[in-house]
């Protein structure tokens, strides 16, 4: 039992580092990017639309596949664990992202591309830290991404808004009435914030 930050992050790089299906996603992730831009001939917008599901996954493993209660007999603090958790994430998805959009060729805008695809992960940590389903948690923001976005995009303006969208525009060149970068860029943060806010307000609520 320990309640120690370091700890904790340790603890749970470990647990990411045991689990098969991280590097695995990591690795296939790089290669079909690699295999897209390379091989393909795909741009550098569509290498990281389709590597987002790589991060998407990663956010989700972190947090659902392992059991609440038996992180809670390690570290009864349940928000330190949530952070250590996160912590976690982001020292596997901030690499990882980089090297993604080196091999996507994105060279102009590489650290707008590499943070969307960190945030579009934390999103979906998020998620799954609120719904403790790993299908659900990952089905739904896979759904989210790649099949509600873009059909709402094609019937409402308001979609623009949507976390997926918004973010995109970090990196995706988009018609001179849409978001900036930054407009983006605040939108997907505040959706992630605000899932984050509630999924930890729910973790530290109910039983584990």
């Amino acid at each position: 039992m320990t309640n120690h930050p370091w700890r904790v992050l340790a603890a749970e790089l470990v647990k990411l580092r045991s689990l098969p299906a991280v590097p695995l996603t990591v690795g296939t992730t790089v290669t079909v990017a690699a295999g897209l831009a390379y091989v393909a001939g795909a741009t550098p917008v569509q290498v990281i639309t389709y590597a987002q599901a790589g991060f998407i996954l990663l956010g989700v493993l972190t947090v659902a596949a392992e059991h609440a209660r038996t992180s809670l007999v390690a570290v009864p603090g349940r928000v330190l664990l949530v952070a250590g958790k996160l912590a976690a994430y982001l020292a596997v998805a901030v690499p990882f992202a980089a090297v993604t959009c080196l091999l996507a060729g994105r060279a102009s805008v590489p650290v707008a591309a590499a943070a969307y695809l960190v945030l579009v992960g934390t999103l979906a940590f998020a998620v799954a830290l609120l719904v403790r389903r790993l299908l659900v948690a990952l089905g739904g923001v896979l759904t989210l991404v790649f099949v509600v976005s873009p059909l709402l995009a094609s019937l409402t303006e308001y979609a623009a808004y949507l976390p997926d969208l918004a973010g995109a525009r970090m990196f995706r060149p988009g018609p001179p009435d849409a978001l900036t970068p930054v407009q983006g860029a605040g939108v997907l943060a505040g959706w992630t914030a605000g899932l984050l806010g509630t999924a930890v307000a729910a973790f530290t609520r109910r039983d584990a």
